[in-house]
């Protein structure tokens, strides 16, 4: 037998981190016997009208009481989740309802969405590798239109456009103060309204939103710097994992996926 979990869905306004009382009506939870339901670890899930995850707490519930056909109870939130736990079934993830879902924790717990080599990412220290993961992974995004350099090391390893963003991106192991020469560069090569290329051929990028990502292992995503319209970011590889997976669960269109791209730190 594993172990039992509340899972409660909603696409209630202020759930689930602005209410502190809250209720299911009977037909929304007809599994929960209200006897055992408060000794049980929950997830409170908020989807959009839609049936997109847009966040996701653990935590407990109390005070289960029944009045009329309504199950009352309080909320006690303990931490937010950047992903939903492995191996629950995504319709009791994105369909509103009280549901109680039984974990196998006889099986390991590996994360069905994530492929294998994902975790190379967060050990590898051959940087050739990890350039080609990180490569592989921007395409996994939804990434299409991208050219990776084949170039010595200490230099950009590629540049992508979708929609009206152009990145280009260095994936690097090693100290983000050996890079600030090489992101001077990074930012004149976006300057003009076109990208040359060494095969004299060019990318036109005039309106774009312009961005230059170094992309590391062992840092938080954020803004590093500002030039002029051109935003150099740190981004992390759990940050591109994140999106990945919320990518299959939540995003439906390559708009939306630029929209998280522009602001990755928010992963």
């Amino acid at each position: 037998m594993g172990r039992k979990i509340n899972i409660m869905v909603t696409t209630w306004r202020y759930h689930w981190d602005n209410v502190t009382k809250t209720f299911y009506t009977k037909p929304l939870a007809p599994q929960v016997n209200i006897e055992d339901c408060e000794q049980l670890d929950t997830l409170f899930v908020k989807i959009n009208d839609n049936r997109q995850i847009e966040h996701i707490y653990e935590g407990r519930i109390s005070d289960v009481r029944i009045i009329g056909d309504k199950i009352y109870f309080n909320v006690n939130l303990k931490a937010k989740l950047d992903s939903p736990p492995p191996g629950i079934p995504l319709l009791k993830l994105t369909k509103s309802g009280w549901y109680i879902h039984e974990l196998d924790e006889e099986v390991p717990q590996e994360d069905p969405y994530l492929p294998p080599f994902f975790k190379s990412l967060k050990t590898e220290n051959d940087w050739e590798q990890f350039e080609h993961d990180v490569h592989v992974v921007l395409k996994l995004l939804g990434i299409n239109n991208i050219r990776k350099f084949y170039k010595q090391r200490g230099h950009a390893d590629g540049i992508f456009r979708i929609g009206n963003l152009v990145v280009i991106y260095d994936a690097t192991l090693g100290d983000l103060k050996e890079k600030e020469k090489q992101i001077e560069n990074y930012i004149n090569s976006l300057r003009g309204d076109s990208y040359r290329f060494e095969q004299d051929s060019e990318w036109g990028i005039k309106n774009y939103t312009k961005h230059v990502w170094i992309i590391k292992r062992d840092e938080n995503t954020r803004r590093f710097r500002i030039s002029d319209d051109i935003v150099v970011k740190v981004v992390s590889i759990d940050s591109l994992m994140r999106l990945y997976k919320k990518r299959l669960v939540e995003i439906d269109d390559e708009d939306e996926l630029v929209r998280r791209l522009i602001d990755i730190e928010k992963e």
